[in-house]
């Protein structure tokens, strides 16, 4: 009888065995078996295998004392004890040794605990990655210094559609209702970063011909006033003009901040 043997890494199995390929005995269906010793491991395939294990034990049940002995042997050999998370107070089955190395019922609490509690800082994680990540690129081993990363990075970026907040859809139709023409996301370029990539500032609406950004500062998104500081300066000293509109203000009176958009084109 002639068999097709193959090695494994032919075939995607493990290279250490050589395969022969037969039919199952039961359900005929062919398959990869692996050939040691000069025979085959099996005759049958894994579901008729477990077709057979289930017909053999049909019907048949372990004693109670089995069940119960196997069980005590469990519980003397890994003792368990109820103990509550450390941080929601939920009641969990642990060992004596797992207790000691874990006070919580998951990881989302162990961090909730560890943050409430200053075990640990988050801003020193965030500098720890941060070091990490100029190191990498002193070295040159930065992903994104990969023309092809960075190209397949910056094209999955532009496929994603963030969309307008709220207040940008709001002001945007009062302004288009008083006919300003404006342009939404404006790229305004203002330097370069580490990877002397192009950098750029996306104010919420630009009117490019008379230097003017209007922004809507939601009050959660805006609460970094260093930051929004260091950007309007960098954006004035590049020549822009800058109105800014909170929440309250577009919510409370939504065309009286239209108008002094355009108030403000009649005193140019």
């Amino acid at each position: 009888m002639n068999m097709l043997i193959q090695n494994g890494k032919y075939i995607g199995k493990s290279p250490q065995y050589n395969y022969v390929l037969q039919p199952c005995q039961d359900c005929g269906a062919e398959r990869w078996v692996a050939y040691i010793k000069g025979k085959p491991r099996t005759n049958i395939c894994r579901a008729c295998a477990i077709k057979r294990a289930i017909e053999s034990n049909k019907g048949r049940l372990q004693p109670e004392s089995q069940i119960r002995k196997r069980q005590e042997t469990r519980l003397r050999n890994h003792p368990i004890i109820l103990t509550p998370c450390a941080n929601c107070g939920e009641l969990k089955y642990h060992t004596p040794k797992r207790r000691k190395e874990r006070n919580y019922c998951s990881n989302h609490c162990q961090a909730e605990y560890e943050y409430k509690n200053g075990i640990r800082d988050p801003h020193a994680i965030t500098m720890k990655a941060h070091d990490a990540t100029r190191q990498l690129i002193e070295n040159g081993n930065h992903p994104f210094q990969q023309p092809d990363n960075h190209a397949k990075a910056m094209k999955s970026l532009g496929n994603k559609n963030y969309g307008k907040t709220w207040l940008e859809e709001k002001m945007g139709w009062a302004l288009s209702k008083l006919g300003v023409k404006f342009e939404s996301q404006y790229p305004i370029k203002y330097g370069i970063d580490i990877l002397n990539r192009p950098r750029y500032y996306f104010p919420d609406f630009a009117i490019p011909e008379s230097n003017l950004l209007i922004e809507c500062d939601g009050s959660y998104w805006h609460k970094n006033k260093k930051r929004e500081n260091l950007r309007e300066s960098r954006l004035k000293e590049l020549g822009w003009d800058i109105m800014r509109f909170s929440d309250a203000e577009i919510k409370s009176d939504l065309m009286g901040c239209a108008n002094k958009v355009c108030r403000w084109f009649a005193s140019e």
